[in-house]
């Protein structure tokens, strides 16, 4: 960890900027635990809305946004669109089109609602792995731009339409 940066917005000096450091951490402990200092923002920033916005500007990167939308509602809106029954999407055979069925909520979870693969899984109970290797094969499709593809565009617009855009969830 390189603490240079930090510790010059102290003193110049090392010994000096690792005193004044201290001793400004020190002079703050009373405040006890504050959540503002846990709101991570997706999943890498650590900081308020106007401190994402700041390091997106300074990477030239576009802020992340996702919608707020259940897994239960992307396991719904899946089984209607592909016309599975959504017992097959928790089912614990291999069946081919329940596997299909996870791995288009998996990448829309993802993509829309910004869930992790571990959640994912967890929610279906399987192995991240197994759902990682499923979206990766939705997104090989996609890219295809086939039927599969309008399936999981018309989806994502119905889940979407109306929606406000958020930061991503922690």
């Amino acid at each position: 960890m390189d603490t240079s940066y930090l510790l010059s917005q102290f003193s110049l000096k090392p010994e000096v900027a690792r005193t004044r450091y201290r001793q400004f951490v020190e002079d703050r402990m009373d405040q006890g635990h504050r959540e503002d200092f846990y709101a991570v923002k997706e999943q890498r920033l650590l900081g308020d809305e106007m401190f994402v916005e700041r390091i997106h500007r300074v990477v030239k990167e576009e802020a992340t946004y996702f919608y707020e939308v259940s897994l239960s509602e992307l396991v719904s809106s899946v089984s209607s669109a592909f016309g599975l029954p959504e017992e097959i999407l928790y089912s614990s055979s291999r069946n081919r089109r329940g596997a299909l069925g996870r791995a288009v909520v998996a990448y829309l979870g993802r993509e829309l609602g910004g869930y992790r693969l571990r959640d994912i899984a967890e929610h279906f109970k399987r192995d991240p792995a197994a759902i990682s290797l499923g979206m990766r094969h939705i997104e090989e499709e996609i890219q295809k731009e086939g039927t599969l593809s309008k399936t999981v565009r018309r989806v994502e617009e119905i889940l979407t339409k109306g929606r406000k855009k958020k930061y991503s969830i922690t």
